[in-house]
């Protein structure tokens, strides 16, 4: 038993395409030499999968992530946003952990979940099968666009 992650793109038309895990590992970790042309000066959707596997094959979903990057006009991933929207994310989750009830309590600091949520998108129902279905293996995804 084990986990793996399926990264894919959401086009416009709801196609997936599949983000290799290493691909986009150097998209954020070496933006200025790992670059995604076709992408270049977009938004877009990704889905991030983690599936249960046995056998090296996935059997069941068992953690979705939706999220939106950036790329620029030379198709570098907007690394910083990412970032900024991944602490975000998290500071929202502790957040509610760790807040103590207050009644004088009357302002709230929502800065993070507006950059969060800026980075965060849902996929109609549908959409989501298909996402599911296609990280477990019962559907195909498009071949991933060029990098460099």
């Amino acid at each position: 038993m084990g986990i793996g992650c399926r990264r894919f793109i959401v086009d416009d038309e709801g196609r997936l395409v599949r983000l290799r895990n290493t691909i986009f590992e150097r998209l954020l970790r070496d933006p200025q030499h790992h670059t995604m042309p076709a992408l270049a000066g977009q938004r877009v959707r990704m889905a991030e999968i983690l599936v249960q596997l046995a056998d090296r094959r996935p059997i069941q979903v068992v953690r979705r992530v939706y999220f939106v990057v950036g790329f620029d006009e030379a198709g570098r991933l907007d690394t910083t946003r990412f970032q900024n929207q991944q602490w975000a994310l998290a500071e929202s989750a502790l957040d509610r952990v760790f807040a103590a009830s207050s009644d004088d309590a009357r302002v709230l600091d929502a800065a993070s979940r507006f950059i969060a949520q800026g980075g965060r998108w849902r996929p109609s129902s549908e959409l989501a099968q298909q996402i599911d279905d296609t990280a477990l293996g019962r559907a195909q995804s498009s071949p991933h666009p060029g990098t460099r």
